[in-house]
């Protein structure tokens, strides 16, 4: 009959005829085990007695179950790389770079937030714009590579995703000036007010994102979008 050690996690034999223990000083992963080779079902001892070849602080007790010592976890969630979190953040430059254009206004208005938002951007806006198709390749490439890969860590994958979300719900103000604008239907003061209203939409958003992101938490509290993304990415996985 075999039995381990519950102190020192080493494996020992017990003769029952001779009422000897045999330790062989091998440890194991196993925290109490008892089996008997000659019958099938597992017999009970409550105590036995260590000898003199064993450490007096080892307690040897038998149960009837084997038991496996679970792996240790860290019930605090490990924060994101400083590489996970840029490349977290690296998806917004798509809803800001369609966001940005609706600050016209705005940037008439006060130079010093043109100074700081809009020249900045506007390198990567001229490319962003002058490439045919690119907004578009630059969605496929996100979606089929990074949000359905389950490879990706799930950091970048919800960011990624609520990116893609606010930039397709930028499209909506988007037609909506262009079906208006045509026809003149609307004042001046609401397409102004309607433009100004998305253009700090998107920068309080990308703000919070951006603050979120760079500390390593979640950016969970988008209204709507971010339930948006948690439930397509459960979808998917």
């Amino acid at each position: 009959m075999a039995f381990i050690s519950i102190t020192g996690g080493y494996v020992g034999y017990y003769n029952t005829r001779n009422a000897d223990w045999t330790d062989t000083r091998h440890h194991s992963n196993y925290c109490l085990s008892c089996f008997q080779s000659r019958n099938s079902r597992l017999s009970t001892i409550h105590k036995v007695l260590p000898s003199s070849s064993v450490r007096s602080n080892t307690r040897r007790l038998c149960v009837t179950c084997a038991y496996r010592r679970p792996p240790r976890r860290n019930l605090i969630p490990l924060k994101p790389t400083p590489k996970t979190r840029l490349l977290a953040f690296l998806p917004y430059f798509m809803p800001l770079l369609d966001g940005v254009v609706y600050g016209r206004f705005v940037f008439a208005k006060y130079p010093i937030i043109s100074a700081f938002i809009f020249y900045p951007l506007q390198p990567l806006l001229i490319i962003y714009r002058g490439i045919p198709f690119l907004p578009f390749i630059l969605f496929a490439m996100l979606f089929y590579f990074i949000v359905r890969n389950e490879k990706v860590d799930n950091f970048i994958r919800f960011n990624t995703m609520q990116a893609i979300l606010i930039d397709l719900v930028l499209i909506i103000p988007q037609m909506f000036l262009h079906a208006t604008s045509a026809s003149g239907a609307i004042p001046a003061v609401v397409v102004e007010s309607l433009c100004s209203l998305v253009f700090y939409a998107i920068m309080v958003t990308t703000a919070y994102v951006l603050l979120c992101v760079f500390r390593g938490s979640k950016p969970d509290q988008v209204p709507i979008i971010s339930e948006a993304s948690e439930a397509q990415l459960k979808q998917f996985f």
